[in-house]
């Protein structure tokens, strides 16, 4: 649709020169995730060619010619430089001897380092946790603040792909603690501070694990983790997430 790759260039051309002279930014990726999510399901070559023309030709030309002193790269995660061999479609762009990848695992002991992955640059990593009762009673009725959850809690994690993510945060609380027992505020409030604690244990067991792995092991290629960006800071609403920031 010529009528919306000219309104990309557009949108392109005003949001860099809008935002390239903020401090904190060190590159700039095209997409999140889809050339991912293309190794996996849209694997034909009319959506390989669809992905070049827009986010190779269109928005790196764009980003380019606006910004010659950061790098770019047309998805995160991605192999970086060596993506231009595969055409920007990499069979494998989540390969921790390249570029930054995105990390997440839900059903591991999470605060074993062991269970963590080497790359060059983690991009993304988390976990999930409830936000505090004050924040819930916000946005929900007092019916639905109990243990176990009332439907309106369940209703906002939105962890998708198919998971649920109430089980996968109670599973992963109840590895090192003991679940409360059935009630109203005062269990649910008991839900949410487990919640937090094992999402702070985690997160510090991963940052901890890839500050260390700063060698590179010489049978496979990996270590060398040079970055790490957690996902993430601040929340977007009230809702169980993976943010450490609560909304408002």
């Amino acid at each position: 649709d010529p009528e919306f790759l000219l309104s990309v260039d557009v949108e392109v051309e005003q949001q860099v020169r809008r935002l390239q002279h903020h401090p904190s930014i060190a590159i700039w990726a095209g997409n999140n995730e889809i050339e991912m999510i293309m190794a996996v399901i849209f694997k034909d070559q009319r959506h390989k060619d669809d992905y070049y023309e827009l986010f190779v030709k269109h928005i790196m030309t764009r980003v380019d010619r606006e910004d010659s002193t950061r790098p770019f790269v047309t998805s995160s995660p991605s192999n970086g430089l060596k993506d231009k061999a595969f055409n920007y479609s990499s069979p494998q762009p989540v390969d921790p001897r390249w570029g930054d990848i995105h990390w997440y695992d839900y059903w591991s002991s999470l605060w074993d380092w062991k269970v963590y992955k080497s790359a060059k640059f983690v991009s993304e990593y988390g976990f999930l946790s409830y936000p505090s009762l004050e924040s819930l009673s916000e946005a929900l009725p007092d019916s639905d603040l109990t243990y176990p959850l009332g439907p309106g809690v369940i209703h906002r994690n939105r962890l998708g792909l198919g998971m649920n993510g109430t089980t996968i945060i109670q599973d992963s609380i109840a590895k090192y603690f003991k679940l409360p027992a059935h009630g109203g505020v005062d269990r649910i409030n008991d839900l949410i501070y487990l919640s937090q604690i094992f999402q702070a244990m985690a997160i510090k067991t991963e940052t901890e694990f890839f500050r260390r792995n700063r060698e590179v092991d010489p049978k496979t290629g990996e270590g060398y983790t040079m970055g790490a960006l957690y996902w993430q800071l601040n929340d977007i609403w009230q809702a169980p997430t993976w943010a450490s920031i609560e909304y408002g």
